[in-house]
């Protein structure tokens, strides 16, 4: 069934519990289910880490399970999730059977935080006053125009953070550099 005008947010790092309520008409069966996202905006349910849920078959009236959304995302995209429930079985992604349901709902990847992305900030840039915000450059070059406080820097590999040397990036966090950073100075002494 398609459910896709339902949708929900989804942050990259947080945990969250999907709860499955089958309703029987009369007698209670043996369901198999299974949950898909598909957290790379690639059209199937095929890579590692999409299937979120598994559960044998059971007769349980709810099956529960957990799942963190990983860093390695489709920020800002609205994909697919899938739910399916089998009689006496497991489930696969793209399967046809007798007895059961298929639904389809919308997730959008969020990051939770300031994202920079496609030379965009998302929700907004950074400033002196984020000093509580992990920041995200995703790809593209950022370059600083102001100076700026925030918690967790990440730099990913196709991302550059650029500083003049008359600004400054406070972090009050981490800072994970997997792209570039270039510090432009021209003074010798450096505080950290």
């Amino acid at each position: 069934s398609d459910f896709s005008n339902l949708s929900t947010d989804l942050y990259s790092g947080q945990q969250y519990t999907i709860t499955i309520t089958p309703e029987w008409a009369g007698q209670i069966y043996d369901e198999g289910y299974a949950v898909w996202i598909d957290y790379n905006y690639d059209g199937d349910f095929d890579d590692s880490g999409e299937q979120v849920l598994m559960q044998s078959a059971t007769q349980n009236t709810s099956v529960s399970g957990s799942f963190t959304v990983p860093d390695d995302i489709a920020f800002e995209e609205s994909t697919r999730m899938r739910v399916s429930m089998k009689y006496n079985g497991i489930p696969t992604a793209c399967e046809s059977f007798d007895f059961g349901e298929v639904e389809d709902y919308t997730i959008n990847l969020k990051y939770d935080g300031l994202l920079y992305i496609a030379d965009t900030w998302i929700p907004n840039a950074p400033t002196g006053a984020t000093s509580a915000d992990n920041v995200l450059v995703l790809n593209g070059i950022y370059n600083v125009n102001t100076d700026v406080a925030v918690n967790d820097l990440t730099v990913n590999p196709s991302a550059t953070t650029e500083i003049p040397e008359t600004l400054s990036i406070f972090l009050n966090g981490d800072l994970l550099n997997n792209g570039d950073i270039t510090l432009n100075s021209v003074s010798d002494q450096y505080s950290s």
